[in-house]
């Protein structure tokens, strides 16, 4: 959800707002809410999920040993076990300049430029 649609709902309610997200990344939530006079902020994870079956927090913990030698499950179990703030991984970093060359590899658009490899998957 975009901050805008957020503050647009934040100004017509005279209730509690409550926002739920994994967090992937520092966001709007990070730089705006947290830390703010009315705002209360409390990290909840699957332990805390006593309707979760047995079976989904196994799978969930798995990662956490498979994070000692991936960074990709490193993030994951960051985010999704631990409930911190994860990095984003496998974004374009949009520079407003044409990327000139694309080779497509199961179903990946690869971009070189000088020193930079870049991956994303595109819709």
């Amino acid at each position: 959800m975009p901050f805008d649609s957020y503050y647009q709902l934040a100004i017509r309610t005279s209730g509690d707002i409550w926002l739920d997200y994994n967090p992937v990344s520092t966001f709007w939530v990070d730089n705006e809410l947290i830390g703010g006079e009315d705002v209360d902020f409390i990290t909840l994870t699957y332990k805390d999920n006593e309707a979760l079956p047995s079976t989904i927090v196994k799978e969930i913990e798995s990662a956490k040993e498979k994070a000692k030698t991936s960074s990709y499950w490193a993030n994951w179990w960051k985010v999704y076990g631990l409930g911190q703030i994860g990095s984003l991984e496998g974004f374009v970093f949009r520079t407003g300049k044409r990327l000139e060359h694309y080779q497509k590899r199961q179903g990946y658009y690869v971009t070189a430029k000088t020193l930079d490899i870049l991956t994303t998957h595109l819709a």
